[in-house]
């Protein structure tokens, strides 16, 4: 059975969106759904130093939002709930856009991902090398089938080597004798994606696309220069925080921390005995990552769940918010150092973004755990796209912009990649003998 043949349909999908010209791009979080409208337009022709190159063309017409619904942890655990939430925002952005469209690309987060490296290479006796060689080598990689309950999001060529030249981004008219691969594969709960699909599609909407929300919130707010040198883009979101590392300009590494700020928000209203959307209110107005002196003066007023009115000091709230922030940085910093992207490693930077990046003092205290080269990431400009977008809560919307125009290649975008992995063991060891003797 070929594991990538959903991934096969929806870039099909894909292609048939931007032949009409339309697509609806969701970002599926837990405590909102953004929804933009992207118009594809023709690729226009770019002068670059070794000559001329197409680039994809699109443009903003129409966003909206929605509170999300049904979902907790990562999970759908009310289906009609969350495609309401999901048909409300799409409903709205198609009004905005004023034209009609037919396809989505989402970013989700949860489904616990986890990413796996494994390396292929193969013969190319000094020819220039061409797509089908690429597929040879990522044949020789023999990826396995997924464990049982999960399926692959993604599947990257992270590195190419000719020869003993590493790190080239595209092989393709390379010479060389030996062609060598590191293949990144992503895998998630498949309980996660089937959910979000059969969500989707009862508001009518054909799937062309599903990545992880931590990878398209890095392609909007990192630079070339540190995606080429290594930086780790940190998305805190409400329900899970994800870590998504780039390196050589490819995703290298993936996972998910299951805290996130509403966990922070959950603390402040047990703590003081307020719902939910109070505390959220002092979150959002009162909080910060660090007290001062002044904070034991400042007073902070809010509704208690009785009805009656409630005082504390910031310090008293800011020592309920500061635990779970270091929490959260704290199991980031372990996850880095797990990764082989620890504070020691030289040259190495870290992007914050997500909806918890407004939490004053949050850099200060990031910097003391995550090293001093962190910065906030705020989402790249988009032509036609609204300014309140120019925000880190939109990170993962925006960056499927780039995602939807220009999707980096994946193992099932080169036509005879799934041939090795259909065939029994005995079928590929004949193959192989009929390729090189």
């Amino acid at each position: 059975m070929d594991p990538f043949s959903q991934h096969r349909i929806m870039r099909d999908n894909l292609r048939e969106a931007k032949n009409q010209g339309l697509a609806a791009l969701l970002d599926l979080g837990q405590s909102k759904i953004a929804c933009l409208v992207l118009k594809f337009e023709p690729p226009k022709r770019v002068s670059i130093e070794s000559g001329l190159t197409a680039v994809s063309a699109y443009r903003v017409v129409g966003y909206a939002s929605s509170r999300s619904g049904g979902i907790v942890n990562g999970r759908i655990v009310d289906p009609q709930r969350a495609a309401d939430a999901v048909g409300l925002a799409l409903g709205k952005a198609q009004d905005a856009a004023k034209q009609p469209f037919g396809h989505v690309i989402a970013a989700i987060s949860g489904g616990a991902p986890r990413s796996s490296h494994f390396f292929g290479s193969t013969e190319i006796n000094g020819e220039a090398i061409t797509e089908e060689d690429i597929s040879a080598s990522l044949h020789a990689c023999d990826v396995p089938e997924p464990e049982p309950g999960r399926q692959y999001l993604h599947a990257h060529p992270v590195n190419f080597s000719v020869d003993h030249r590493s790190g080239i981004h595209d092989p393709r008219g390379e010479i060389g004798n030996l062609l060598s691969v590191d293949l990144q594969l992503v895998s998630i709960n498949q309980s996660v994606v089937d959910d979000w699909i059969r969500v989707m599609e009862s508001c009518n909407v054909e799937i062309a696309g599903i990545a992880a929300s931590p990878y398209t919130a890095g392609l909007s707010t990192l630079v070339s220069q540190e995606v080429e040198s290594g930086v780790a883009c940190i998305d805190i979101g409400a329900g899970k925080t994800g870590v998504a590392i780039f390196c050589k300009k490819h995703m290298v590494h993936l996972r998910e921390i299951r805290i996130g700020s509403e966990h922070i928000t959950s603390d402040i209203s047990n703590a003081f005995g307020i719902s939910i959307n109070e505390a959220e209110k002092l979150k959002v107005m009162q909080g910060s990552a660090l007290a001062t002196r002044r904070d034991d003066r400042s007073i902070c007023e809010f509704i208690k769940s009785n009805g009656t009115l409630g005082r504390i000091t910031r310090t008293e709230l800011i020592g309920v918010i500061k635990p779970r922030i270091e929490e959260i940085l704290e199991e980031v910093a372990a996850e880095l150092e797990n990764a082989g992207f620890g504070t020691s490693v030289s040259g190495r930077s870290v992007v914050l973004t997500g909806g918890c990046a407004h939490l004053r003092d949050l850099e200060e205290l990031a910097k003391s755990v995550l090293g001093p080269s962190l910065r906030f990431g705020r989402p790249m400009r988009v032509n036609g796209m609204p300014q309140v977008m120019i925000n880190p809560d939109y990170s993962a919307a925006v960056g499927l912009c780039l995602y939807a125009s220009q999707p980096q290649d994946e193992y099932w975008d080169f036509p005879n990649a799934s041939e090795a992995l259909t065939m029994a063991p005995i079928e590929r060891t004949l193959k192989w003998l009929r390729d090189n003797w």
